[in-house]
């Protein structure tokens, strides 16, 4: 569901979006907020259309559940990130595959990139792994969290990653 954060007590729903077959797991909003990612358990990400809330195009990732999707902020596209530890790219304007590489043994619960574009975070078992996006080589681990890291977030100003 969308809703207006702006309006007056009650809040309601601004729109109710329906394009899963199963429990929705992730949201991200593009950068210039004309669209938006969902991904979910059904193996499915979907990229909505926010001035009609319609469905732009689906990408299908068989058999896998979809953990983490997000919008790159300063390239055309999205990444996602399933239940087999595979971190596909994919093309933002027509959801064609792009490329993709893995970290054996993790699977990315939640997925964010740093504002510049430069790297991209995975929220996994008990830590963060930093990427650098233009070679995808491991910049990093963030240990010492507990359980599946599901959630993560960047704050806009100063840079300052949230788990």
């Amino acid at each position: 569901m969308l809703f207006n954060r702006f309006s007056k007590e009650p809040i309601l729903p601004v729109k109710t979006l329906t394009g899963h077959r199963d429990e929705v797991l992730s949201l991200a909003f593009s950068q210039k907020g004309d669209s938006m990612v969902s991904s979910g358990k059904d193996g499915r990400a979907v990229v909505w259309n926010l001035s009609n809330y319609r469905k732009r195009f689906i990408i299908g990732i068989r058999n896998q559940s979809v953990w983490a999707a997000t919008f790159f902020p300063n390239a055309p596209y999205i990444g996602t990130g399933s239940s087999d530890g595979t971190i596909k790219l994919w093309n933002s304007q027509r959801g064609r595959f792009v490329d993709s590489f893995t970290k054996a043994g993790e699977i990315p619960y939640s997925m964010v990139l740093a504002s510049s574009g430069e790297k991209i975070f995975l929220g996994c078992e008990g830590k963060v792994i930093a990427f650098n996006t233009s070679t995808f080589s491991e910049d990093g681990e963030m240990p010492g969290h507990e359980g599946q890291v599901l959630c993560m977030a960047i704050d806009p100003f100063d840079g300052k990653l949230a788990t």
